[in-house]
Order: structure tokens, then C-alpha cells, then sequence
């Protein structure tokens, strides 16, 4: 047996979904220097970046939450320094539309995705890239060479294999609802689903445990609070004890924080790619035209300054940052 085949996705292949604890305690990015706090924010980033393109392209929720899911399962074999957020997220679109077969045209995709780049970079300072991504372009070429880069990467690290991908917290809020008659609260614990999978909760204590404190915060938010049973109905979902469901509901409410504070910002984010001179070529970081060449710092750096930089002023005039993705 190769070492590909011992290693691989034994961790990854779990159908419960659930990675061991040797491979939540340190991720590949934590181990090239990047902060649990950094990469949390980069990890954010990509869903959202999913949850828009599938808006655009119309993905079912279940598309949408395999791509997700695909997303931080990546992440858990490969590091924010080698492989570009954006381009992975436009990856794990790709093939979790294939899980569920409901395959999109890649021109499709990759018009989506240029739009969402085009937006949230800021347009103002590249003119250029308010123009639609024409077919057979020099730029549409390489988008869709590197999309299929990035499948053919998606697809090896995780062993080809997509089940555990496919099971998310929503079949088991609604299995819950019917359960504990409680439908009132079926909208809220959803969008606390939809919430959740911009972490790595379901890979963490597996989608029934989420999926229970989904609806443990939405009977507590619900405009008439539901009374939920007596009884400890969470057991029944791997849930521990209440302070176990407590501590996943306080995961979830983070989520749901955050996405809130980017609402009230006013306007979409886009954070610069984790890479370091010399790391792999693929969606390395490349600047606008006309801004300095010198090597880039180290991706813990890197990263904390994107961050940095996005927390100061607004009237900053320094030019936007691109990623490969930028108009040639």
C-alpha cells in the first residue's frame, strides 16, 4: 500500500465526518506559522466567497454545503502558504456541484467568479476589470486552466472520496424540528446551519452535534422562546452534556457575530493570498502593475498585515494587492 493511499484519507475518509484529534490540534497552516485567529479569518473568507458564487449560480443549499464542507476538508491537508483561498473556494464549488450532480458549465463558474473578484477588489484602481470575462480570452484561458488545477488537487487530497463531505448539520436540524414539533423554529435553525459551515464545527464534533446546538440557540433567539424538553434530547446526537452543547452553540454564535459585523461594514472583503517567495507556484500572489517587486515577507506576516490593513482607515491611497486572478 502506498504511503498516498496509508495515510491519506484515513483522517479525511471518515463517514461521520469527524476528523481525530491529532489532525484538529495543529493544521497545516498553523505549522508554516499562521495563527488559529488569522486562519479562522482566511477560512471565513473563502465560504463566504462559496455562499456569493452560489447565489450566483444558483447551487442548491446542499451544493452549497458540500463546497463548504470540501473547503475546510482542504485545508486540513493542505496550508493557506500553498494554495490560494480564492482559488480553492472556486475549486470546491466546482466538485461539490459534481457531488451532488449538479454539475455547472465551468464558464458559468468562472463568470461567477470573476465577478465576485472584480467586486470585492475594488474596482476603481483596475478599470479594466469591470469588463465581463469573455470566452476564449488570453484571461479566460488561464482562469479555467487554473480551476481545473485546482479540482485535480481538491480531488487528490481528499482521496476522491466525497461522502463524509456530503453530511451536513441540516438533514438533522430538520430530522430535530419533526422530532421535538418544534417547526416554528425550523428558519432560524437553519440559517444557524448555513452559519456553522463557515466553520469547522461539523469536521470538529460531526454534523448531529451541530446540528442540535443549531437548534439549542434557536429556541434561545427565537422572538417567542420555545421551551425545549426537559429531557437531555442532545444525547441522542453525540452531544456529551450541556456544556459540550454549549460550548458547539458558542462556535455557531461566532460565526453568526462575524458574518453580522462584515454586513454592517458596508462592503464585501477581500483578503490577499498567504504566500511565501518560493512556495508552490500555483495561485501564487503577483502585484498590480507598477508597484514594487521586491520578495514577499514571511506568511504569518503577510497574513497579519492583510488583517491589519483591512482594520485601518479606509482612506489609505496604497494600491490594491492582486492575486493571480487579476486582469492581465
Amino acid at each position: 500500500m502506498s504511503a498516498f493511499a496509508a495515510d491519506a484519507d484515513r483522517h479525511l475518509l471518515q463517514m461521520d465526518g469527524v476528523l481525530p484529534h491529532e489532525v484538529l490540534k495543529e493544521s497545516p497552516s498553523c505549522k508554516h506559522g499562521i495563527s488559529p485567529s488569522v486562519e479562522y479569518q482566511y477560512r471565513a473568507f473563502g465560504c463566504e466567497v462559496i455562499r456569493e458564487a452560489a447565489d450566483y449560480l444558483k447551487l442548491s443549499p446542499i451544493g452549497t454545503s458540500t463546497a463548504q464542507n470540501i473547503f475546510h476538508r482542504f485545508y486540513y491537508r493542505k496550508s493557506l502558504c500553498e494554495f490560494d483561498v480564492f482559488g480553492v473556494a472556486m475549486g470546491s464549488v466546482l466538485v461539490g456541484s459534481k457531488a451532488v450532480d449538479a454539475q455547472l458549465a465551468l464558464r458559468d463558474i468562472l463568470a461567477a467568479f470573476f465577478a465576485i473578484f472584480s467586486r470585492r477588489t475594488n474596482t476603481q484602481h483596475a478599470p479594466q476589470t469591470n469588463l465581463p470575462l469573455s470566452v476564449g480570452s488570453e484571461q479566460y484561458i488561464q482562469w479555467k486552466s487554473e480551476l481545473s488545477l485546482i479540482e485535480m488537487h481538491i480531488l487528490k487530497e481528499l482521496g476522491f472520496c466525497l461522502y463524509a463531505a456530503m453530511n451536513h448539520p441540516h438533514r438533522y436540524v430538520v430530522y430535530l424540528l419533526n422530532e421535538l414539533s418544534c417547526e416554528v423554529l425550523r428558519p432560524v435553525a437553519i440559517a444557524y446551519a448555513n452559519d456553522s459551515m463557515c466553520t469547522d464545527c461539523a469536521l470538529r464534533y460531526g454534523p448531529p452535534a451541530v446540528a442540535a446546538a443549531c437548534l439549542y440557540l434557536a429556541a434561545r433567539t427565537h422572538d417567542n422562546c420555545v421551551p425545549l424538553p426537559a429531557i437531555s434530547w442532545y444525547k441522542a446526537f453525540d452531544v456529551h452534556n450541556l456544556e459540550h452543547l454549549q460550548e458547539i452553540a458558542e462556535k455557531v454564535l461566532s460565526a453568526r457575530v462575524e458574518r453580522e459585523r462584515e454586513d454592517g461594514r458596508g462592503e464585501a472583503r477581500w483578503l490577499d493570498p498567504v504566500q511565501t517567495a518560493g512556495k508552490i507556484w500555483l495561485f501564487r500572489r503577483e502585484r498590480a502593475a507598477g508597484l514594487s517587486t521586491a520578495p514577499a515577507a514571511g506568511a504569518a506576516a503577510v497574513a497579519e498585515a492583510t488583517l491589519a490593513n483591512r482594520a485601518a482607515s479606509t482612506g489609505s491611497s496604497e494600491p490594491v494587492r492582486r492575486s493571480r486572478f487579476a486582469a492581465l
